[in-house]
């Protein structure tokens, strides 16, 4: 079996997904298996978030799981109501902030859940979106990429799905997975059309998107100016 699984380090245990229903904690300086859970229906291929001593990750089987990290018990599983695998939370990496895990799927819903028992916080489907978000460095704001355009700001503090800004930052039409990192209030993320994007954490603001041919060039020529 595949293992499409990002790994997930923490301490001296490393935590991965694989394609045969199993999810493992194993010993990084020996490998040795520490736990396993056996309850997926579907192969895991996201990175995992740990917090709060619980595991959380999606699967291809529909469900986003939460186990609890000490032995790899079922902590709770949340499932968004839709038949079929198609529209599994799975390939989005979550994030975690003030008690949420934050995901986005592709059913088009961003999703808000109570790290502790799986309940929904909120679902909102109002900005398109799909398997792309990322959390600020102080984790008071959840950020995610639409299909079309548009990069959206929310609270994550708020109970409710609390916009905080939405710019047009001119990408065109893109579904593909692409998580979103913020470092010293920059926004980065890629796009399939060959853009690197940095916005304004703060204000929403594009400042520069990079086209891989200019990136190639910079990497060959110090001196490059675009």
């Amino acid at each position: 079996m595949a293992i499409l699984g990002l790994p997930l380090i923490k301490s001296d245990t490393l935590f991965i997904g694989a394609s045969d229903g199993l999810f493992r904690a194993l010993d990084i300086d020996s490998g040795s298996l520490i736990w396993r859970f056996t309850g997926l229906k579907g192969n895991v291929e996201t990175r995992p978030v740990i917090s709060q001593n619980k595991i959380f990750f999606g699967a291809w089987d529909a469900n986003f799981y939460a186990l609890n990290i000490k032995d790899g018990s079922l902590a709770w599983k949340w499932n968004n109501g839709q038949a079929g695998i198609h529209y599994s939370p799975a390939a989005v990496i979550p994030v975690y902030s003030k008690g949420k895990i934050f995901i986005t799927a592709p059913d088009h819903y961003w999703t808000a859940l109570d790290a502790e028992s799986g309940k929904e916080i909120w679902r909102t489907n109002e900005h398109q979106v799909r398997e792309s978000i990322g959390i600020s460095e102080d984790g008071n704001v959840v950020f995610s990429r639409c299909m079309n355009d548009s990069v959206v700001a929310l609270d994550a503090n708020a109970d409710y799905p609390s916009n905080i800004w939405k710019i047009n930052a001119g990408y065109g039409y893109d579904h593909n997975p692409s998580m979103m990192i913020e470092r010293d209030g920059v926004i980065v993320f890629g796009t399939k059309n060959g853009l690197l994007h940095g916005i304004n954490a703060i204000t929403g603001a594009v400042l520069w998107p990079i086209l891989n041919w200019q990136l190639n060039y910079q990497y060959c020529d110090p001196d490059f100016k675009k």
